[in-house]
C-alpha cells in the first residue's frame, strides 16, 4: 500500500462567524518557498512576513496567520481571542503542549497549510488524524480539509490490507493526548 500525498487547496474566506472569518488577499500567494529548520527553531520562508509563532514541545513553528487559520478552527479561534482580549503583540505566541504526535506531526499540518505535499502512510495517519481533529481541521472551513483527507486514506487502508492497518494501530503508540 505505500504511501499517498495530497496537496490542499487555497480557500479564500475562512471561519464560520462572519464576523470571525478571515480573507485572504487575492494577490498573496500562501505557498511556502521553504520550510528550514535550526535547531528545534522551523521557520516557513515566503514572500509575506511571518506573524505567528507556535511552539508545540521543544520546537517553535515561525508561521504565517492566515495560511494557519484558513484550515484550523481552533488556531483561528485563539487567534481571535487574543485579539479581542486587547493583545497587541506584533509576533502573537501560542503553546501547544499536548499535540498528538508533538513537532513531527504538527509539520507536516504546517506543510498541509501551506499548499506543500505531505505523504500519509500506515505509520503517521494515526497522529496526523488526531493533530487534524485536535486542530479542528474540518470541511466547515474548507473543502478538503486535513480531517476529509486523513478518513479518505483511512477508508482506503480498512479495504486494502490488513498489515498496514497493524502498522497504524502501532502508530498509535506514539500518539499523546
Amino acid at each position: 500500500m505505500g504511501s499517498t500525498s495530497l496537496d490542499s487547496g487555497k480557500a479564500t474566506v475562512s471561519g464560520r462567524n462572519h464576523n470571525k472569518c478571515v480573507i485572504l488577499p487575492a494577490n498573496e500567494n500562501m505557498v511556502a518557498e521553504a520550510l528550514e529548520k535550526r535547531n528545534q527553531n522551523w521557520t516557513v520562508c515566503a514572500r509575506v512576513a511571518n506573524d505567528l509563532i507556535i511552539q508545540v514541545g521543544d520546537s517553535s513553528f515561525q508561521l504565517h496567520k492566515l495560511a494557519m487559520v484558513s484550515k484550523s478552527e481552533y488556531l483561528n479561534r485563539l487567534v481571535f481571542q487574543r485579539r479581542s482580549n486587547g493583545a497587541k503583540d506584533t509576533l502573537p505566541k501560542i503553546q501547544i503542549d499536548n499535540f498528538p504526535g508533538g513537532s513531527e506531526i504538527f509539520e507536516l499540518v504546517v506543510k498541509f497549510c501551506y499548499g506543500c505535499r505531505v505523504d500519509l502512510t500506515a505509520s503517521n495517519i494515526a497522529p496526523v488524524h488526531c493533530a487534524a481533529h485536535f486542530l479542528e481541521m474540518s470541511d466547515d472551513l474548507e473543502q478538503g480539509n486535513l480531517i476529509s483527507k486523513t478518513e479518505a486514506f483511512l477508508s482506503f487502508v480498512l479495504f486494502s490490507a490488513w498489515k498496514d492497518i497493524f502498522r497504524i494501530l502501532k502508530s498509535c503508540e506514539s500518539i499523546s493526548l
